[in-house]
């Protein structure tokens, strides 16, 4: 998995690689999130059926919107939660986007996957 990390890490847009601290404890946290997924994972469900729940009181995990986390950990949903840095992983709710695959409140497209149709006709 360090090769990941590394492909992960040159990936950042350079705007992000200014805060090298945040940024690693950022990817500490993807690395949890990968690890707690595994029992999912072993369960035949893809990473796009979590949820997330990540246990932190503070630090750079609680100013991130939770979709771009979601996003950096590849699941569907994350939820931030009083705690030690412990990480929970559920069955994501709602309903599966058609394009994406991530489960939202919205059906039969996310409005994220919608916003990107409409942009492109």
């Amino acid at each position: 998995h360090r090769g990941n990390q590394r492909w992960i890490r040159a990936s950042i847009p350079a705007a992000m690689s200014d805060g090298d601290e945040e940024m690693a404890t950022l990817l500490d946290w993807r690395q949890r999130v990968q690890k707690a997924l595994e029992p999912f994972r072993a369960q035949k469900r893809s990473n796009l059926d979590a949820h997330v729940t990540l246990h932190a009181t503070d630090g750079p995990i609680t100013q991130r919107s939770k979709d771009w986390l979601a996003d950096l950990f590849i699941v569907s949903q994350v939820t931030i939660a009083a705690g030690g840095g412990e990480v929970t992983v559920e069955p994501a709710t709602g309903h599966k986007c058609e394009r994406c695959w991530k489960w939202t409140p919205e059906t039969p497209l996310c409005n994220r996957c919608r916003t990107a149709i409409q942009g492109a006709q």
